[in-house]
């Protein structure tokens, strides 16, 4: 059986887009909500025929190694801006909070060294674990059946990064403290230990909007100055909240 005929006749089906838009009021039974649907869809993409498993790309472990990828290439840019000065309001802002957001990236990225952190890997190649890789309310619905818009993103990858995906989304919608509740919460009904719970509190600290504009800038100055208002970029790179890092 195909992939797609394999969804269907587990209620998932494919669709353009979700004819009704909800509006999100993010309570706790919302949330609890989406996060269960996240789960049953991960069981369903488990349970696929294993000869085909070989069509998924794997996708382990290749966000924390973009993480500290990136890191290296913005402390570069960093330290050549505190040397020469800004020049401009962008170089500015990179200025007055970089010192801050970098000290956390680096944290969270040694955090992410941790040989720890390796049964994590070990558990998700083992036992073949499949993510749908982009989980959030515009692309997966719970109606009648289960709706998914975007499928490309489905491979081999370690569940925590599908609630590491979500929560990420909606960090900034919810009370900061709730956070963690709902990571444990996750690790509970997907049966993972606490070890997971520290690391998506860890991925989800890591300030990785920051860094990801911040290194788009230095890359390109010229676009952002003629395309990208001062304002617009400020909001970019001040989108990941407080660290959750004193919760682990």
């Amino acid at each position: 059986m195909d992939f797609l005929n394999y969804l269907q006749s587990n209620d998932i089906i494919i669709v353009k887009n979700f004819s009704n838009i909800e509006k999100r009021n993010y309570s706790d039974e919302d949330i609890k909500n989406h996060l269960d649907l996240i789960g049953k869809v991960q069981i369903i993409l488990k349970n696929y025929d294993p000869k085909y498993f070989y069509s998924f790309k794997s996708f382990v472990w290749k966000k924390p190694e973009n993480f500290n990828k990136n890191l290296k290439t913005v402390k570069k840019f960093y330290n050549k801006l505190l040397e020469n000065g800004p020049k401009n309001e962008y170089e500015n802002i990179i200025l007055n909070v970089g010192h801050i957001l970098i000290r956390r990236a680096e944290i969270c990225n040694e955090e992410l060294k941790s040989s720890k952190y390796k049964s994590l890997i070990k558990r998700s190649m083992t036992n073949k674990e499949i993510t749908l890789g982009k989980v959030n309310y515009d692309n997966l619905k719970q109606e009648e059946k289960i709706k998914i818009i975007d499928i490309k993103s489905i491979g081999y990858n370690m569940l925590e990064m599908d609630a590491i995906q979500f929560l990420s989304k909606i960090k900034k919608k919810i009370p900061y403290e709730n956070i963690p509740k709902y990571c444990k919460y996750y690790c509970e009904i997907k049966d993972l230990t606490s070890l997971s719970v520290d690391f998506i509190i860890t991925m989800l600290s890591y300030p990785s909007k920051f860094i990801k504009n911040t290194k788009r800038y230095f890359e390109n100055k010229a676009y952002y100055e003629q395309n990208v208002h001062i304002d617009k970029f400020k909001n970019a790179i001040l989108q990941d909240g407080e660290s959750l890092y004193e919760f682990i």
